[in-house]
């Protein structure tokens, strides 16, 4: 070939190999910016997650509703005690980061403030967003066979059947004796009793419990008896454990919550629409000396109690001047064995007065899961999307972390998902 051919041929050849690699590099680098991967994000994810379930923050009692927004300088949810293993929150710091429909949180910790505490949230806007989730690593469902049969279900988190599994249910009946003046009612005295049961679940995940309703002995002295009654489920999966409750026409879900030393409820019509206790107080009458609270391992604690001024602080917090709250201070703050507490309340309604137990989980859980995030909108989808590439969410990279944790002697799932805001 002639040496003029072959030297054009070659020279092609290197321009054509130079733009290649040129367009390579350059594609490389934008794809690389514009689309990080998840495993750039990973070690983000990784330190953020264990800001949330191993740090206890600082002060790192900042669940006490003493603390306010200003004197919190570290975020961290764990539990500081040396006698729990790592892997354990603390409930009253996971009841400062719930702002759901059950009750307004005066005590609300804002993503925005998260954020800033971990070095995510600069100059009024998020560098990442973020999704932290719990949801209870086992779900029980209780069906009324008869008044003294019931039907249990164990499933684990993904909907498959828990054999094997240990239940332990625990049917409480609070026998209430009120007395009646006009029309008004009150309370003059209560008693609490208690049947147990155990059992194991078969293969297919279920068992039937047969638990007699607890012997009514209350002595009435003339006045009326009111019962209400109230079935608590355990279940031991392995060591995953969680519990649940069967609910009555005389137990409300309310929309309380504990915050350390003080109970917050709130009885509108609202929050218990079964329950019609009314659009305020007026009308309704608290318990004001005892606060029923149920233990991990469905023991009751019977907890003195004063209604707590709503002018005086910490109450005027809480209640933030909300006639329909009411303040309950207990006599101790509840241990964070505490899964569920309860008042009595009684309802005048002229000649049809009742008497309701009024029952709330702790830490408060309205759906069963406990979500916060940095937005909410963009969560919702980057969720429903995940497996479909983040198409909805516009989000083109994003890592989760999963760990198990422990919450009032429960099991939970923690899930962190961490992605580019500027993605989204």
């Amino acid at each position: 070939m002639n040496p003029v051919f072959q030297f054009i041929a070659a020279s092609i050849i290197v321009i054509l190999v130079m733009g290649f690699t040129v367009y390579e590099v350059t594609t490389a680098s934008i794809l690389q910016l514009n689309q990080p991967s998840s495993q750039q994000l990973q070690p983000l994810a990784d330190r953020l997650m264990d800001n949330f379930i191993l740090s206890s923050g600082y002060p790192s009692d900042w669940g006490n509703p003493t603390v306010n927004l200003s004197m919190i300088h570290d975020f961290g949810l764990a539990l500081v005690s040396s006698s729990i293993s790592s892997y354990t929150l603390d409930v009253y710091k996971i009841n400062r980061i719930i702002n759901g429909s059950f009750v307004n949180n005066n005590l609300y910790i804002p993503p925005s403030i998260t954020g800033a505490l971990l070095g995510i949230y600069q100059q009024g806007h998020f560098n990442y967003g973020f999704e932290f989730r719990l949801v209870p690593a086992l779900k029980i469902t209780i069906a009324n066979i008869t008044n003294s049969k019931f039907n249990i279900s164990v499933t684990n988190i993904n909907n498959l059947p828990a054999s094997n599994a240990l239940v332990n249910a625990s049917f409480f009946t609070f026998c209430v004796i009120t007395k009646q003046t006009g029309n008004s009612l009150s309370v003059s005295n209560y008693n609490v009793n208690v049947s147990k049961a155990f059992n194991e679940t078969n293969l297919h995940g279920w068992t039937i419990i047969s638990l007699q309703p607890p012997s009514q002995n209350c002595s009435s002295k003339g006045n009326s008896i009111t019962t209400a009654s109230i079935l608590f489920v355990a279940a031991d999966y392995y060591g995953l454990r969680y519990q649940t409750f069967l609910s009555t026409p005389s137990i409300c879900t309310a929309q309380m919550i504990i915050q350390g030393q003080y109970l917050v409820a709130n009885l509108t019509s609202k929050s218990n629409p079964n329950c019609q206790i009314g659009q305020s107080n007026n009308g309704a009458l608290f318990t004001q000396t005892e606060v029923f609270e149920v233990t991990q391992s469905l023991n009751t604690n019977v907890v003195s109690a004063t209604t707590c001024s709503n002018s005086a602080p910490p109450c005027s917090l809480l209640s933030n001047g909300n006639n329909n709250y009411k303040v309950f201070n207990l006599s101790y703050a509840p241990s964070q064995d505490v899964i569920f507490a309860g008042v009595l309340v009684t309802k005048n309604q002229g000649n049809n007065n009742k008497v309701y137990m009024v029952v709330a989980s702790n830490p408060i859980t309205p759906s069963g899961v406990i979500e916060y995030s940095a937005d909410s909108l963009t969560t919702s989808q980057y969720l429903a999307s995940q497996s479909r590439g983040l198409i909805f969410a516009n989000v083109t990279a994003a890592t989760t972390d999963t760990r198990l944790v422990n919450l009032g002697g429960n099991t939970w799932i923690a899930y962190l998902s961490v992605w580019e805001m500027g993605q989204s």
